[in-house]
């Protein structure tokens, strides 16, 4: 029963409790595939990459707004 309550993370393959993942309906068991401190890594990851991208696309809606 115990191993049930436990789940592998894709990420750092470490075996972890089940509340520490996330829910994912998209998921064959309902739990996310990675756990959650190593979720918020990637998030964190990705808009370190993308911020440059985003800074970007704010300044030129904010001069689209601003025009006329």
């Amino acid at each position: 029963m115990g191993e049930l309550l436990r789940k592998e993370c894709g990420c750092c393959k470490q075996e972890k409790y089940l509340y520490e993942f996330n829910r994912s309906k998209a998921s064959h068991d309902g739990i996310a595939r990675y756990c959650r401190d190593c979720a918020g890594q990637k998030t964190r990851d990705w808009a370190e990459r993308t911020k440059p991208r985003n800074v970007e696309k704010t300044t030129w809606k904010n001069d689209f707004r601003n025009w006329g």
